[in-house]
C-alpha cells in the first residue's frame, strides 16, 4: 500500500473515531453535558498533538475538519504547533500556521513553537517562525529562551541563527545560567569530550561574556574545568577568562579542576594562564587537598610539581597527607612524602595522618607514616 494511502485511511480511521466517540459519549437521543463534552475535546486533543508529532498530515487536517481548533493542546499544554515544530515536521508546521495557529502560545512550562525547533535543530523551521513573528526572547518557566536551549543542546545552527536575529547571548535564567555556561557544562556528557567546542566558539564570537558568573558565582570556565573539557578549558582562558575567579565558596577553576574528573593537563593550562596553585575556598580547602583524595595520584604530581604546598590545610586542620591517609591513597601518600608533607601535623580533631589511615583501616599505609618518621 502506497503511504499516501495508508496517510489517507489513517485521517479516515481518525475522523471515523472522533464521530463514533462522539455519539457513544451522546447517546442516541441525549445531549452531551459539558464535562462530556470536556472531555471528548481534549481526548482529540491530544490524539491530534501525537498526530502532528509523528508527522501524520492527513490525520491532523482530519482533526481539524472535526472542528478541533487548531491551537488545542494536550494535558501538558503543547499544541500541534510545538510538537511539528520541535520534531521537524515542516510540512505540518505550514500547514498549521495557515490555518492561523497562534505563533507564540506556551506550554504548561512555557516551551514556544520556537524553543522546540531551535533546541532539535531545525533550523528551516525556526527561520520561518522568525519571520511570522515568533518571540525569540520568551522564555519557559525555568528562564530558558530559545537560545540557551538551543546551546544547551549543542545547536550551533539555530543558535547562530537565534542570534543573527538578535536574540540576546548573556540572557540567563533564573539560576543565572548562561548559554555560554551551560554549552561549556555539556549537562549531556560525563567527562569534557570537547563536543561542545563549537558551540562555545561561536557563542565568543557573538561576543559572550566569559566571565558571566550565574547566582552561585561559577562562571563557563569553573563547568568546563570540572569537567575536564581541556578544549574548551583553552579556548575560554584564550578568550579572557579569569583563571582565579571564585564562586560563593571561593572555590577557583584549578579547585575544580583538582576536585572533579579533569586530566593534569586541564590543571597545567590553568596554571599557564596564571591560576593560583595555593588558593584555598572560603574553608580553606585547597586544590592540593582535593587531589590528595583522587583515586590516581596524577593530578596531584602536577600540583606539587608547580609548587603547591604540600602542608596546606583546610579550616579544620586537615592537610592533604591526612586527606591521602584516610583515603587510602597509597600512591598520593607517597608523592606527598617525597614532596615534605609533614607527618606529625594534626586537626582540630588531634589526629594526624597516622591515626586517620589506622581509623580506616588502612594499615599498610599507616605503617609507610610510621617508618617515615614521628607520627
Amino acid at each position: 500500500m502506497k503511504r499516501s494511502v495508508r496517510s489517507f485511511l489513517a485521517a479516515a480511521l481518525t475522523t471515523a473515531s472522533y464521530v463514533l466517540v462522539s455519539a457513544e459519549v451522546r447517546g442516541i437521543d441525549r445531549p452531551m453535558s459539558i464535562d462530556q463534552v470536556q472531555r471528548l475535546e481534549n481526548a482529540s486533543a491530544d490524539l491530534m498533538v501525537s498526530a502532528a508529532a509523528r508527522g501524520d498530515l492527513h490525520a491532523v487536517q482530519g482533526f481539524l475538519e472535526t472542528g478541533i481548533g487548531v491551537d488545542a493542546t494536550n494535558a501538558d499544554g503543547f499544541t500541534a504547533l510545538m510538537w511539528a515544530a520541535g520534531q521537524g515536521r515542516r510540512e505540518i508546521v505550514d500547514m498549521l500556521l495557515g490555518r492561523g495557529a497562534h505563533i507564540n502560545l506556551g506550554s504548561h512550562d512555557g516551551t514556544t513553537a520556537l524553543m522546540s525547533a531551535a533546541s532539535q535543530g531545525h533550523l528551516e523551521i525556526v527561520k520561518t517562525l522568525l519571520v511570522k513573528g515568533a518571540q525569540i526572547e520568551a522564555r519557559r518557566g525555568d528562564g530558558w529562551t530559545a537560545l540557551i536551549w538551543s546551546a544547551a543542546e549543542n545547536q550551533v545552527g539555530t543558535a547562530e541563527c537565534l542570534l543573527v536575529n538578535g536574540a540576546d547571548v548573556n540572557a540567563a535564567d533564573e539560576r543565572g545560567l548562561s548559554a555560554l555556561i551551560l554549552a561549556s557544562a555539556d549537562l549531556h556528557e560525563d567527562e569534557g569530550s570537547g563536543r561542545t567546542l563549537p558551540v562555545v566558539q561561536m557563542l565568543l564570537r557573538h561576543r559572550a561574556r566569559p566571565n558571566q558568573a550565574a547566582h552561585d558565582g561559577s562562571t563557563a570556565l569553573m563547568w568546563a574545568a570540572r569537567k575536564g573539557d581541556l578544549a574548551v578549558v583553552r579556548v575560554l582562558l584564550t578568550s579572557g577568562a579569569n583563571p582565579n575567579a571564585t564562586d560563593i565558596h571561593g572555590v577557583t577553576s584549578l579547585m575544580h579542576a583538582a576536585s572533579g574528573s579533569a586530566s593534569p593537563s586541564v590543571a597545567a593550562a590553568l596554571i599557564a594562564r596564571g591560576a593560583l596553585v595555593n588558593a584555598h575556598g572560603r574553608r580553606g580547602e585547597s586544590a592540593v587537598l582535593l587531589a590528595a583524595a583522587r583515586r590516581t595520584p596524577a593530578m596531584l604530581n602536577e600540583l606539587l610539581a608547580h609548587g603547591a604546598n604540600a602542608n596546606q590545610a583546610d579550616s579544620e586542620g586537615r592537610t592533604p597527607l591526612m586527606a591521602a591517609a584516610s583515603r587510602g591513597r597509597a600512591e598520593a601518600v607517597e608523592a606527598l612524602l617525597r614532596r615534605g608533607a609533614d607527618v606529625g601535623r594534626r586537626d582540630a580533631a588531634g589526629r594526624t595522618a597516622f591515626d586517620l589511615a589506622l581509623e580506616n583501616r588502612y594499615t599498610q599505609i599507616a605503617l609507610v607514616l610510621k617508618n617515615s618518621g614521628t607520627r
